[in-house]
């Protein structure tokens, strides 16, 4: 399987590193993940140029969930087409009437007949009902990889410690210390 959907736990809906970023550090970072792509989907290879969108690829955020902490911890950021990232955040993709594309998508990339496809979107919700009856905290451990000399941020930009075990943002978006 090339291409997967991925359904965040919905108390995560909302966290994301742009919104932590300023818009110059969000636009070096997004640029510097599309250069080490060499300008192309890191799941399909489209160059994104044929897909009617605002951007030819886009920054996506890949998240680890640790079930039994309820953990969401970034790892990296890839570059995906339009179409591979409509697939991926495919709980949108329906609430926004463009599922048909993204299914159709999910099926030419991972050449999957429809009982795949939807076994697979079917697991996938399953999974995201589950671990949507829990809050979950939300780490940015990943960003940690984009700083320092050559580039795009510096430890400075980053907007708290990554990689502290006492610090992350909790589902209500607050700051806090485990141990408190």
């Amino acid at each position: 399987m090339r291409l997967s959907c991925e359904l965040v736990p919905r108390s995560t809906w909302g966290e994301n590193v742009r919104s932590l970023l300023t818009r110059s550090q969000w636009d070096r970072l997004r640029r510097f993940v599309y250069a080490q792509a060499g300008g192309a989907c890191e799941i399909c290879g489209d160059v994104g140029t044929n897909q009617g969108r605002k951007h030819d690829l886009e920054a996506h955020e890949v998240w680890a969930h640790d079930d039994d902490t309820h953990t969401q911890t970034l790892m990296r950021m890839i570059a995906l087409c339009p179409e591979c990232h409509r697939v991926k955040h495919i709980g949108r993709a329906f609430a926004t009437g463009a599922h048909h594309r993204a299914l159709a998508h999910l099926a030419r990339v991972n050449a999957w007949g429809d009982a795949e496809v939807y076994a697979h979107v079917d697991a996938h919700f399953t999974l995201h009902t589950l671990r949507s009856a829990h809050a979950w905290e939300v780490r940015y451990d990943g960003l940690a990889v984009y700083a320092g000399s050559g580039l795009p941020l510096t430890p400075e930009e980053i907007p708290f410690p990554p990689n502290n075990a006492d610090v992350f943002i909790s589902s209500d978006g607050v700051g806090s210390d485990k141990e408190a």
